[in-house]
């Protein structure tokens, strides 16, 4: 559902009720459709809103499908800014059930440049956590699904085609096409 007023922009897509189920299926879950343009290197960035880590067994997926190829789960602690420490080498190795973070997507747009992090760029200070996903696909138009898998997450913005070589801090210009 559109959450308005929350997030950068005039509002954020997510679940009225943070409590549902996680799904086992995503293709049966409530999904996003968008038609996109992407290019040779096939690449999507996703903003969404800054979230914990509530469920440490399951961590945090989204799942992405571009046309009729096999959903990507995508996990989306991608970046995530560990303030308390949790996923420290010694509780990784005590723990039976937390998983260690993925790494940072090194997207310019989340403070990368030249494989080192911007000061005071991280996912706190822009409100935004950016995670990226690589389809190997053709240039050209595809049908985009977002797919939900765990109900916490908030999807804020999409970049298709992100651009590393410039910096942005919005990203690219908004396009309804």
């Amino acid at each position: 559902m559109f959450l308005p007023d929350l997030g950068r922009g005039e509002g954020c897509m997510g679940s009225d009720n943070v409590l549902f189920a996680s799904a086992d299926n995503p293709a049966k879950n409530a999904a996003l459709e968008y038609d996109v343009d992407l290019s040779e290197n096939g690449e999507i960035a996703l903003g969404i809103l800054p979230t914990q880590d509530v469920n440490p067994t399951r961590g945090l997926r989204i799942a992405l499908q571009l046309d009729d190829a096999d959903i990507k789960v995508i996990d989306a602690r991608q970046g995530l800014h560990d303030e308390f420490g949790e996923y420290t080498p010694g509780n990784l190795a005590m723990s039976k059930s937390l998983k260690a973070l993925p790494e940072p997507s090194g997207l310019l747009l989340s403070g990368w440049m030249n494989g080192r992090r911007l000061i005071r760029r991280d996912e706190v200070f822009d409100n935004m956590r950016w995670l990226k996903a690589k389809f190997d696909t053709t240039p050209g138009r595809h049908k985009l699904r977002v797919i939900m898998v765990d109900p916490e997450i908030v999807l804020q913005q999409i970049v298709v085609n992100p651009d590393n070589n410039h910096y942005s801090y919005f990203g690219a210009n908004k396009s309804t096409k």
